[in-house]
C-alpha cells in the first residue's frame, strides 16, 4: 500500500502535474509538497497538516477522497484517533443586570430610605406638637383658673 507522500506523487504523475504546477492549483507552497511527497510528517508539522494538505490536494484536483482516508486509517495506525473526546464549552453561568435593573433597584432603595426618613420625622415631630400642644392646654388651663385677686385694705383704724 501507498502512504500519502507515494498517492500525491502518483496522482501528480498521472494528470501530467510539475511539484510547481501543483503548487499553483493547490496553493501550496513547492518546498511543502516536496516534503509530503517524501513522507517528512515532522518536518511539516505533523500529520495533521499532513492530512489536510492531502485532502486539500484531492479536493483540487477532483479526484476521490475514500484512498487517502484508507490511507490514512491503514498507513498510519499510530496517528488515528480512537476516543475522540469533545472538549466541551462551559458558558459559566453569570448574573448580569441589566442597566434598567439597576435603576429600578436604586429607585427602590431611595423610595424606602426617604419612607424611613419621612416615618421618623413624622413621630418626632407627632411627640414636639404632642408636647406643644400639651403645654399650651396648661397655659389654657392656667388662664381659665382665675387668678387669686389680692387686694389691699387699709388697717381697720383707717377704714371708716
Amino acid at each position: 500500500m501507498d502512504s500519502i507522500g507515494q498517492y500525491i506523487r502518483n496522482i501528480r504523475e498521472e494528470k501530467n502535474l510539475s511539484i510547481d504546477d501543483l503548487a499553483r492549483i493547490t496553493l501550496i507552497k513547492k518546498n511543502h509538497l516536496e516534503l509530503l511527497e517524501e513522507d517528512n510528517i515532522e518536518a511539516l508539522g505533523g500529520f495533521g497538516v499532513v492530512k489536510s494538505y492531502a485532502y486539500s490536494i484531492v479536493r483540487k484536483l477532483n479526484i476521490n477522497q475514500g484512498k487517502v482516508i484508507s490511507i490514512i486509517e491503514n498507513k498510519y495506525p499510530e496517528y488515528k484517533v480512537d476516543n475522540f473526546k469533545s472538549l466541551e464549552y462551559k458558558q459559566e453561568k453569570k448574573f448580569l443586570i441589566s442597566a434598567n435593573m439597576i435603576y429600578a433597584i436604586l429607585l427602590i432603595t431611595i423610595t424606602i430610605f426617604l419612607i424611613i426618613y419621612v416615618v421618623d420625622v413624622f413621630k418626632n415631630s407627632d411627640s414636639l406638637i404632642f408636647k406643644a400642644h400639651a403645654e399650651n392646654k396648661e397655659v389654657q388651663a392656667e388662664e381659665q383658673v382665675p387668678e387669686k385677686i389680692m387686694i389691699e385694705l387699709p388697717p381697720p383704724a383707717e377704714r371708716e
